[in-house]
């Protein structure tokens, strides 16, 4: 599978502030990454480096052709993100798109629309992996903990409570290879 990890670009003021002396690297898609199986193809998309951010994700949507398309946001992010998902649903119809990050931990029913297919709360390299394993085999994902559906499929019930964290220790070493260190600071 081809997949792609996509940070959007903040709108807020204050956080763009804070960007201009700290920009830390996207490390929660190191950890992704680093849980699904080498076989896959996996890039990282960080739109907060590009001025024309928008520009840049429909020409990587593009040449790339991902089979799953993966968001992170915070509350702040959550409208741009769920505009991006909007448009590589309206340019890739089949590819599947999921979200996680902190928003759709805090908040997963705003994240039930119908350009997203999955949601992961929590901790996300265990529901990650199970995801593009079960996608991979062509299949739906069923009884992942801290992975929803959405529409029709949505667990409203599930999504009141709040996931379970595992031992950090059991995580994965984070792949840095995805993206370039020299633009963070």
């Amino acid at each position: 599978m081809r997949i792609l990890l996509v940070k959007p670009q903040a709108h807020l003021k204050t956080v763009l502030g804070l960007q201009r002396f700290q920009c830390l690297e996207p490390l929660e898609f190191g950890y992704l990454a680093a849980a699904i199986p080498a076989e896959h193809e996996i890039r990282v998309l960080d739109l907060r480096l590009y001025r024309f951010a928008d520009h840049i994700f429909q020409r990587v949507l593009a040449r790339f052709r991902p089979d799953l398309v993966g968001f992170t946001a915070y509350g702040h992010e959550s409208g741009t993100m769920k505009r991006l998902a909007g448009t590589a649903r309206r340019l890739l119809p089949k590819t599947h798109i999921v979200v996680g990050g902190h928003h759709a931990t805090v908040a997963p029913a705003d994240c039930n629309i119908p350009d997203i297919d999955y949601i992961v709360r929590g901790e996300g390299c265990a529901p990650f992996r199970a995801l593009v394993a079960a996608l991979d085999r062509g299949e739906e994902p069923e009884g992942v903990a801290n992975l929803l559906l959405t529409g029709d499929r949505f667990d409203e019930s599930a999504s009141r409570i709040w996931p379970r964290y595992p031992d950090p220790r059991t995580l994965p070493i984070p792949r840095r290879d995805l993206w370039d260190s020299r633009s963070y600071y």
